[in-house]
């Protein structure tokens, strides 16, 4: 037998973390930015098919138009809306080192906004509620992070909280 009959290799797994960035486009940097500023939620309105699409896109996703960048274009939803879904995401992260699940589940909220169509509809982590315990029907608000906390992300919306009207 020859040597290299014989060797053996040892492999040692690594986490590795590549941090990019890379730019949103002109689209959901004003989305995201709205978000962080404001605190409101921008859309698209298709001039073909006249639906509200969230998060907005250059491109209808339902008809393929190009969207313009044109204030008629752009509508400002509310923060209010009515649940019409939940789910909880039981699949979580495996730590590669120790070989034990990572996070809790993640109860989800399904929200068509106010000032939107019946196809816009954001989903968002209940983080204050139990999700399963909320009846589709049920009106919410967003809890929105303080503005010096914000950072141009969807997360900047902490929670959807239940509100009478």
């Amino acid at each position: 037998m020859s040597q290299k009959e014989t060797e053996e290799y040892l492999y040692v797994d690594q986490i590795v973390k590549l941090p990019f960035t890379e730019s949103a486009g002109l689209y959901i940097s004003r989305f995201l930015t709205k978000i962080r500023d404001e605190g409101k939620i921008v859309a698209n309105k298709c001039p073909k098919c006249n639906r509200i699409i969230v998060p907005p896109r250059i491109v209808c996703s339902y008809c393929k138009v190009k969207i313009e960048d044109k204030p008629e274009n752009w509508v400002e939803l509310s923060d209010k809306g009515t649940v019409t879904d939940t789910m909880t995401i039981e699949d979580r992260e495996i730590d590669a080192v120790t070989g034990e699940m990572v996070g809790a589940p993640n109860p989800n909220l399904f929200i068509r906004l106010d000032g939107g169509d019946e196809w816009t509809i954001i989903g968002h982590i209940s983080e204050e509620m139990d999700a399963s315990k909320v009846p589709p029907g049920t009106r919410v608000q967003a809890v929105w992070k303080p503005r010096e906390e914000r950072l141009g992300k969807v997360s900047d919306i902490k929670y959807f909280k239940v509100i009478q009207e």
